[in-house]
């Protein structure tokens, strides 16, 4: 915003995000649950590995 002092803008601003962060948590504790169970689309290949099969 601008201010040299983040508690300027936190005290004229702060009342905007208040309950953000929860909300952030709820969203992304849900998003966990609902893809702790799929696996991943791609392994996970150290750097190594990674230039064995990247070298003819």
């Amino acid at each position: 915003m601008g201010h040299s002092d983040p508690a300027v803008t936190l005290r004229n601003y702060g009342h905007l995000f208040e309950g953000a962060q929860a909300r952030l948590s709820e969203q992304l504790d849900a998003l966990r649950e609902a893809t702790a169970s799929q696996p991943l689309g791609a392994a996970v290949v150290g750097l190594d590995e990674h230039r064995r099969r990247a070298t003819p």
